[in-house]
């Protein structure tokens, strides 16, 4: 797991939330942030394209879904969790 996902991973465990839920408000929350920087640097939008906000607000529902659809990967994540 990179970083980026063990954060969002260890937000999903403190929180009670499903992991994809977690991760789209984290990717928005870093896509807005971004385009805040941007504008205030740049003052225009810059490196925000069609591909980073798609991929921010539908990623982590294809993760919701396939952990639905294979319970496998989630028994193997719950495996790895340290409590």
């Amino acid at each position: 797991m990179v970083p980026g996902e063990g954060i969002v991973n260890a937000m999903s465990i403190a929180f009670k939330r499903k992991f994809g839920s977690i991760k789209v408000i984290f990717d928005v929350t870093l896509m807005a942030a971004a385009c805040a920087l941007s504008l205030l640097f740049f003052h225009r939008i810059q490196g925000l394209g069609p591909g980073t906000i798609i991929s921010a607000l539908i990623v982590g529902r294809f993760v919701n879904m396939w952990n639905k659809r294979l319970p496998l990967i989630s028994y193997i994540r719950k495996l790895a969790v340290k409590k």
